[in-house]
């Protein structure tokens, strides 16, 4: 089959196509599905794309996407930016190009769908409990255009509407507190063993 004829049933651009079958450019979340369902393969993709994804991060970050995918429960805080497990790509692009104005457009591409591909964690089934703590300045604070951050807000709001989730909001009214520049995510497994993650935009221990 052509790229040209692939793209025709999988609505993606031939150059986009050819970047992922060289492997210039991490593929997108979606893409795995469209296959699957374009070849009959069954799930294959997807679980080709579990590996995948895992490959552009460093050792400590495909640590934690294996805890992840294990926690029961998922409770974090962030006093800055909306946490990468419910990100948009919209909002996760603006990011990586603030945070280095000279990437190229495919690799903040990679850098996006890679952060994209860790979201699978709440997506399993069952899927974890989870609950965020935001800081106020997270929803006041835009990234990208209006646009980008209404999307950003509305899935929020998505997230907000699934019963095992939990959103809440810490006001500036608060006034200040010691984690009010940061963030932490408290993983619980099933033994009941607990690990903390502290991350930023883009680097996390």
């Amino acid at each position: 089959m052509s790229l040209e004829s692939l793209g025709s049933i999988l609505k993606y651009g031939k150059s986009s196509l050819a970047r992922f079958e060289t492997a210039e450019t991490m593929i997108p979340p979606d893409l795995p599905e469209r296959l699957d369902a374009a070849f009959g393969t069954g799930g294959l993709f997807g679980k080709l794309y579990a590996l995948a994804r895992k490959e552009i991060h460093p050792d400590q970050f495909r640590r934690v996407m294996e805890l992840e995918a294990k926690a029961h429960v998922i409770q974090e805080y962030s006093g800055q930016l909306v946490p990468g497990l419910v990100q948009t790509e919209g909002y996760s692009r603006a990011l990586f190009e603030l945070h280095n104005p000279r990437a190229t457009a495919n690799e903040i591409q990679e850098l996006v769908a890679a952060r994209l591909g860790r979201q699978a964690a709440l997506s399993v089934d069952p899927a974890p409990d989870f609950s965020m703590i935001l800081d106020e300045a997270v929803l006041r604070r835009s990234f990208g255009t209006p646009e980008v951050m209404r999307k950003q807000l509305a899935r929020l709001l998505d997230v907000m509407l699934v019963p095992t989730n939990i959103v809440q909001v810490l006001p500036f009214a608060h006034g200040g507190h010691a984690m009010a520049g940061g963030s932490v995510r408290l993983m619980t497994l099933e033994d009941g063993t607990q690990v903390v993650w502290e991350e930023n935009s883009v680097t996390g221990k």
